[in-house]
């Protein structure tokens, strides 16, 4: 399992700032890939919002929950990475996806069979 935040996806992330993909919607290059290997759940980061002085990563992307339930809107990294999820009463982390690099939103989204 990678580490989900490290010093090189944050400095990607900086190289693209909050609105700098404004207007691309689904064909916006997807920067960090986060999913529920688990179950449903995809977090789709596409840009990087602000990091706060307490060290909080807010950044902007598209969310898709289950398949059904799919937004655009600010996702915090940093809750991202702490979240766990039950999985037959142990709790597992959400994880980064690796070899995503250059793919959009909508690309990724139909590899799950999600037409958007």
């Amino acid at each position: 399992m990678a580490k989900m935040i490290t010093k090189e996806v944050l400095e990607n992330l900086k190289k693209h700032p909050y609105l700098s993909k404004d207007g691309q919607g689904f064909d916006a290059v997807v920067e960090v890939y986060i999913f529920n290997p688990y179950g449903a759940g995809r977090w789709l980061i596409t840009e990087l919002d602000e990091v706060r002085d307490n060290g909080q990563i807010i950044c902007f992307g598209y969310v898709n929950y289950n398949d059904q339930d799919a937004e655009f809107g600010s996702i915090d990294l940093t809750q991202l990475s702490e979240l766990q999820v039950d999985v037959y009463g142990i709790s597992m982390p959400l994880e980064r996806e690796l070899h995503s690099k250059g793919k959009t939103i909508r690309q990724i989204e139909a590899i799950h069979g999600h037409t958007v």
